[in-house]
């Protein structure tokens, strides 16, 4: 499964670059709808999914001790848009941005962290609109950082440079107790870990292991989330 998702993440990146020629990291224009369509289709074909019931409570139980770095793909966004050519990261009208739902579920995050008192130290954001909206909206003292910039259509140097951070990252302790936060998009975890967040608003749990790669723990999905807002 990874190697098809590799290949597939390699002819969207390699379709950025040859019918846009990308010259800059900010300069990139809106791809056809029928590739972005049959990317889709072929993503949402992979065989992932969240844990189980059980694992679900578990992992929560693990996560309300600390020690983890948790990975969130932004919430919802309007896929009948895309990122402008003249992209701004200080203009957020020139981004692909939350929808009413997306911005209703990362409210439901914070919910979902403090009922549960699942502790954090930090959190940090992509400086995309999508990702610090949803960071912002679901918790507090957000830190925007460069190196989660989206990655997908960057030159293969920058991306190297990008994954190896946020690998580092994933894979530095939180403080005792505490966890770690990350709020950022699908493309740079895969570069990172190899993990493809599927869905927006999935969270990827990891347990630094002070190595080469951290830990993969487990993967909640959104409706995970809002099943357990319903019955609480």
């Amino acid at each position: 499964m990874l190697d098809i998702t590799w290949f597939i993440y390699y002819l969207y990146v390699s379709k950025l670059k040859i019918i846009h020629g990308m010259r800059t990291r900010y300069k990139y224009k809106k791809l056809k709808l029928a590739w972005l369509k049959s990317l889709l289709l072929i993503v949402l074909s992979l065989p992932t999914s969240g844990v189980s019931a059980s694992q679900f409570t578990e992992l929560l139980n693990h996560l309300s001790q600390g020690g983890y770095v948790i990975y969130i793909r932004h919430a919802a966004t309007r896929h009948d848009d895309a990122d402008h050519e003249n992209l701004k990261l200080d203009d957020c009208s020139t981004q692909r941005n939350l929808t009413g739902e997306g911005k209703d579920y990362a409210q439901r995050l914070r919910t979902f962290f403090e009922t549960l008192s699942i502790p954090y130290a930090q959190v940090i954001s992509s400086p995309f609109c999508r990702t610090r909206d949803t960071a912002q909206l679901a918790f507090d003292n957000v830190i925007v950082q460069d190196f989660l910039f989206f990655s997908a259509g960057l030159n293969q140097q920058d991306r190297s440079r990008l994954s190896q951070k946020l690998r580092g990252y994933l894979n530095t302790k939180p403080p005792s107790g505490r966890n770690n936060i990350v709020v950022g998009h699908t493309s740079n975890l895969l570069e990172a870990v190899g993990r493809w967040p599927e869905v927006e608003g999935e969270m990827h749990i990891f347990l630094p292991q002070g190595g080469v790669m951290p830990r993969h723990i487990g993967t909640i999905k959104p409706d995970q989330i809002n099943r357990w807002f319903v019955s609480r």
